[in-house]
């Protein structure tokens, strides 16, 4: 009833006293309140329709401040957070205010002017606005470390302590220099994506941004941060302490990795079992499917002998987090052992004459690895390089064994010279020879003996001839004084 009264006084005292009626402007005398972040209605109504524009402005008590208008002054422009509630209506110019602040409290009056030089012809009374705070916007994320699998999915948690205002959340992995962008609510920064593998848990909840990342990877470890923006400029207004997400590797199948240099069979090889298992992962060893008693470690020493050659050795490892046991690929134990070849040289024929030739084969037996060389060396250590090589055969046991041929004419230089045959195969530090002795028949003439030679000959050849006829003189007189005494026995009897 006074509020009526008082509108009724306004328009007898603001009557003109001639016939034209002058607008009234109509402001409502209480408080509109408004939230933080929210929005308000400031009413503004007027009686009579002239043409001009209708301002807004603000007082704050230090002093008078443009707001909006359909016709903004020169040099002023409009609050982009005001607008009309009715959008051409002749006598409602109530305007609606969004994204409000603490800073926005204050009068705010309705202004009609007219005219071409934009006369002020009628000003309400003003709407006092009081903007309330909201409490302090705070983000929550887990404290403790958030753990996944690679290849696997995780959630991230981050949740607001009450609905924000308009606006983005972003998420962000570490900081500083290594700060990388990863998510966003709303189209992302310049020149920024969001990572295709990332979503959100609740599309549709208001408070709850947690982010699901699958399909993860190792490199994806470290800190994310989840971040609210506010306003089309995006102010930063609340972040999180961040959530540490630690991607362990996916246990894998072992390998087994063997020595780095073949050993001879019969000795013992090493092999170790790799496997990205967490500490205190189990290992198991086996032979031909048969397990290796006392070897529970990841490396394992294995005696070998010849017949090994085609044995294979696996390792399992169990996990002990799940249990889950995985095994490796065979290892073959013939990748890590040699079998020496044992070599010999046949001649064909076994002595010859000279000039003649001889045919001789090497042959090594029962060796492994498959590549091998053979070489022939001649006394002296000339290479002789036109044998015939020839070619591997297998053997039923996995070895192999190759003959190698070289064709040589004795000459007198060569009677009695060596011939070696060289095998050498991976793993062997020297190489296996066998030698043999070239052997020809034709008996070695009597070189010509020099002038003084002959000389010394023949002077022996007579002193041994007058020595024997001396020492056959001397034996025929022996015999003459014999028969002498004989002789005069006789008489005498």
């Amino acid at each position: 009833m006074e509020r009526g009264l008082l509108v009724s006084l306004v328009i007898l005292v603001c009557s003109p006293s001639r016939g034209v009626s002058q607008p009234i402007i109509i402001q409502d005398p209480g408080s509109v309140t408004g939230i933080e972040e929210g929005e308000v209605t400031v009413p503004c109504s007027m009686t009579g329709v002239r043409p001009g524009p209708v301002r807004w402005y603000r007082d704050t008590g230090s002093g008078r401040q443009y707001l909006y208008s359909t016709a903004p002054p020169p040099n002023e422009r409009n609050d982009p957070r005001v607008s009309l509630v009715h959008q051409y209506h002749p006598t409602d110019s109530s305007i609606r205010i969004v994204r409000l602040t603490v800073s926005d409290s204050g009068m705010y009056y309705c202004d009609k002017y007219g005219g071409i030089d934009v006369t002020l012809i009628a000003s309400g009374s003003g709407s006092r606005l009081s903007v309330g705070a909201l409490p302090p916007l705070i983000i929550t994320q887990d404290p403790d470390p958030v753990t996944g699998t690679e290849e696997g999915e995780v959630t991230v948690p981050c949740t607001l302590s009450r609905v924000g205002a308009a606006g983005p959340v972003r998420w962000y992995r570490d900081t500083g220099s290594g700060r990388q962008y990863l998510y966003s609510t709303a189209p992302p920064p310049s020149n920024e994506r969001n990572d295709p593998r990332v979503s959100r848990v609740y599309p549709d909840h208001l408070a709850d941004l947690s982010i699901r990342i699958v399909r993860l990877t190792v490199n994806d470890s470290g800190t994310y941060y989840c971040e609210k923006y506010r306003g089309s400029v995006e102010t930063l207004i609340a972040s999180g302490s961040g959530s540490r997400l630690s991607v362990r590797e996916k246990f894998r199948p072992p390998v087994i990795e063997g020595p780095q240099r073949r050993v001879l069979a019969g000795n013992a090889v090493a092999l170790t079992c790799r496997s990205n298992g967490p500490p205190g992962t189990k290992f198991t060893w086996k032979k031909n499917n048969r397990t290796v008693p006392g070897e529970q470690s990841n490396t394992s020493s294995l005696q070998t002998a010849k017949e090994d050659i085609r044995s294979t050795v696996t390792c399992e490892t169990t996990d002990p987090r799940t249990q889950q046991t995985l095994s490796s690929e065979p290892y073959s134990l013939g990748a890590s052992i040699t079998v020496k070849p044992d070599v010999s040289i046949e001649a064909n024929p076994e002595s010859v004459k000279v000039n003649e030739s001889v045919s001789l084969t090497c042959r090594a037996r029962g060796f492994y690895p498959e590549r091998v060389s053979v070489s022939w060396v001649q006394q002296g250590g000339a290479v002789e390089p036109a044998a015939e090589r020839g070619e591997n055969a297998e053997n039923e046991d996995g070895t192999f064994s190759r003959n190698s041929v070289l064709n040589v004419t004795v000459t007198q230089e060569l009677s009695g010279a060596t011939v070696s045959c060289r095998v050498q195969i991976e793993g062997l530090a020297e190489p296996v020879h066998k030698e043999h002795t070239l052997v020809e028949t034709d008996p070695k003439p009597d070189p010509e003996p020099p002038c003084s030679s002959n000389l010394f000959l023949v002077s022996v050849f007579l002193l041994v001839k007058l020595a024997l006829l001396a020492a056959i003189n001397a034996f025929l007189f022996v015999l003459l004084k014999l028969e002498q005494r004989r002789l005069k026995r006789v008489d005498a009897e």
